[in-house]
């Protein structure tokens, strides 16, 4: 039964895998999840702020994924 389980979820789409692995995360620990969620939501608000404000320095996707490539040729 693992293994025709197993076959069924790796034929899935990626998003829904994805989607199945929140799930399952969520399930070993739910408490700890909403707590995390609740500390992940404040430190995105007082991003969101600094950006706005101007007093974060942003970078492009394109640059990260650059620099990112560049260390990983080293």
């Amino acid at each position: 039964m693992k293994n025709a389980i197993i076959d069924e979820v790796t034929s899935l789409p990626v998003n829904q895998r994805a989607e199945l692995i929140d799930i399952l995360i969520k399930s070993l620990n739910p408490s700890l999840d909403s707590k995390i969620e609740k500390i992940w939501a404040k430190e995105a608000e007082r991003r969101a702020i600094e950006i706005k404000k101007g007093e974060a320095k942003t970078y492009s996707a394109d640059s990260v994924i650059n620099a990112i490539r560049k260390r990983l040729d080293k």
